[in-house]
């Protein structure tokens, strides 16, 4: 289904970003500043609170799975009460969530912190791409999601080198002071943003998640995100405790590799799969990001760490775009934050299991072993993307 843009561009010109939509990234390049800047931290300060890397992955797991319930509810929510009032609660969240452990140093302390950082994830970032969607040009939809999602490459650019520096520097608590004034400028500039112009859904809650689940597109996205949980893995979970081990530093040069790579693919990864199909490109990103997590495997020295991360990044970003843009062009107007929601839900289910799992892994066995089982996930996704993507254009999925 087909649906029409509710943005008013400027001087009635078509295709054109308003001033509203640039605003927008911006609150979102804060609300990752002051999540991403803990991203080489927080691994080191489970340690620092008495748990393990098991600890450390049942705390990723908590996050992950609190994110999946209220991407849920934050998508219909949003749908029905607006993005801004959604994106507000999900920066207050994350704010308070650095204040448990700028102020708390446990674990049981730490566990609430990613609690509340999943309840940031899962409402902040619902909300988030439904307003960009909803801001951008109906003609440029691919590009409009792209541009949205290069706030968390930006955000990673610098936040991790930050990150790392200030936590060698000054220690935890100054980290956590930083990534605090970054949530709180978030939640001021989402004071700024507007309201979208969409009538409100009419059908139920059940009725409306019904018929997003129902849809292809969802169903490509729901499967497709279980690569970009993998990634998320290979990058933010395990890449600062695998440089650990083997004695490389410039972690946070690699994230922010990472994030230049991961910027560019989501600048071009929308139009070139408009332009040579969704498909063909979803099934070279797979098998890139899994030839890029397999670098980690032998990585022993900081230029295999870049080559990896840089891999891992563009055709990571080449996947996701292409995935956000099936999902949100497949679904009715007033159901696009509750389609993202299950979208997300999906990733953050995958992230939970993952890391779960290998963090139970990575206690008794090397960290190669971890990431051939990581590297395993997107090449399996090859197959169900080819499976669920069609070849041609159907029901509002904007493929070959």
């Amino acid at each position: 289904m087909e649906f029409e843009s509710t943005t008013k561009t400027p001087s009635g010109v078509a295709g054109s970003y308003p001033f509203t939509f640039y605003l927008t990234i911006a609150s979102s390049v804060m609300f990752f500043i002051s999540l991403l800047v803990l991203s080489p931290v927080l691994p080191l300060y489970t340690l620092h609170v008495g748990s393990d890397e098991a600890g450390w992955g049942v705390a990723v797991t908590i996050q992950a799975w609190v994110a999946v319930v209220f991407r849920l509810l934050g998508g219909s929510i949003a749908d029905r009460i607006g993005r801004r009032r959604v994106m507000l609660i999900g920066t207050l969240s994350i704010l308070l969530g650095t204040v448990c452990f700028l102020l708390f140093q446990t674990y049981a302390w730490f566990l609430i912190g990613r609690f509340l950082q999943g309840v940031a994830i899962g409402l902040f970032t619902t909300a988030y791409k439904a307003l960009i969607i909803d801001l951008g040009p109906a003609d440029r939809r691919g590009e409009a999601i792209g541009f949205g999602n290069m706030a968390y490459g930006t955000a990673s650019l610098v936040s991790p080198v930050v990150g790392e520096w200030l936590l060698n520097r000054h220690g935890y608590a100054a980290t956590f002071l930083v990534a605090l004034v970054f949530a709180f400028v978030a939640m001021v500039v989402v004071g700024f943003l507007p309201k979208t112009t969409h009538s409100a859904t009419r059908r139920s809650v059940a009725g409306g998640a019904r018929e997003v689940l129902s849809l292809r597109s969802t169903q490509v996205g729901i499967w497709g995100v279980m690569s970009v949980a993998a990634v998320f893995a290979a990058i933010y979970t395990f890449l600062p405790l695998l440089a650990d081990v083997r004695s490389i530093t410039g972690v946070g040069v690699a994230i922010s590799i990472y994030a230049v790579f991961e910027l560019l693919g989501q600048r071009i990864g929308g139009p070139l799969g408009a332009r040579i199909g969704r498909r063909l490109v979803i099934a070279i990103s797979l098998l890139m990001s899994a030839v890029g997590v397999l670098l980690f495997v032998t990585v022993d020295t900081m230029l295999v760490m870049f080559i990896g991360a840089a891999l891992v990044g563009l055709f990571g970003a080449f996947h996701r775009v292409n995935l956000d843009t099936i999902v949100m062009e497949g679904a009715p107007a007033d159901l696009r934050a509750t389609a993202v929601g299950f979208e997300y839900a999906g990733l953050d289910t995958f992230v939970g299991i993952f890391n779960l799992s290998l963090g139970f892994v990575a206690v008794s066995s090397p960290y190669s072993v971890v990431y051939l089982l990581i590297a395993a996930i997107p090449a399996v996704t090859i197959p169900v993307m080819l499976a669920l993507v069609p070849r041609r254009k159907t029901h509002g999925l904007q493929t070959e």
